[in-house]
């Protein structure tokens, strides 16, 4: 009796493996970082001077001086990736200063961003006429992320069961899609027309009833 012939399993392992790949922070970013964000520190009355942090957010502002580049931060949560995720959400504002200079046009307002650095102490400003105390980082590392493509991308798996496979395992794709106009509602698609496929296999022939057997 011949066994049922088995895939290789080679296929959801590599696919996992891209996933995976995919979703790894650059190597400027990764790190053990604690859980704390700007607005967390700034209600702090002693911020813990010279704590590792990573954080990212937009960029509100830029301001080169004379040995250093200093961006004012809109942030916002992370995810695996450590990019600023699209949310309305956001952790309080804070400040980043890097040593060098970091070009205005490149690091434009509503650029995403993510700074690997320390804390280093406070600053006060006003936000209209409310006064907002920002953490401020000594950066190491101004991460910026490229500009969202027009198109999104969708990941998805499926699921394969029954014969020949015998046991189920993910297949992965990857599907491109046209992003949907901002401030405009988008009118479906119309669709395709249907296409008349003839028959090329000859009609089949029924014998008569009386030639039938039982």
């Amino acid at each position: 009796m011949p066994y049922p012939r088995l895939l290789p399993r080679t296929g959801p392992v590599l696919g996992l493996t891209l996933l995976l790949t995919a979703c790894a922070p650059p190597q400027a970013l990764r790190g053990d970082f604690p859980k704390l964000t700007p607005t967390e520190v700034s209600a702090l009355k002693a911020p813990p001077e010279g704590q590792k942090i990573r954080w990212g957010g937009v960029v509100l502002s830029m301001d080169n001086k004379a040995e250093q580049s200093c961006f004012e931060i809109l942030a916002r949560p992370l995810d695996s990736s450590s990019r600023p995720k699209q949310s309305d959400r956001n952790d309080g504002r804070f400040l980043a200063c890097i040593p060098g200079f970091r070009d205005p046009k490149a690091y434009e307002g509503g650029r995403e961003v993510t700074v690997v650095g320390t804390l280093n102490g406070s600053e006060s400003r006003q936000i209209g006429e409310f006064p907002y105390q920002y953490p401020k980082v000594a950066a190491t590392e101004v991460y910026l992320w490229p500009k969202p493509s027009p198109e999104q991308t969708v990941v998805g798996a499926d699921f394969l069961i029954g014969y020949p496979y015998y046991y189920a395992y993910p297949v992965y794709y990857v599907r491109r899609e046209p992003a949907a106009p901002t401030g405009a509602l988008s009118s479906p698609a119309p669709a395709a027309p249907r296409r008349e496929v003839p028959m090329s296999a000859p009609p089949i022939s029924l014998p008569s009833p009386g030639r039938l057997r039982f």
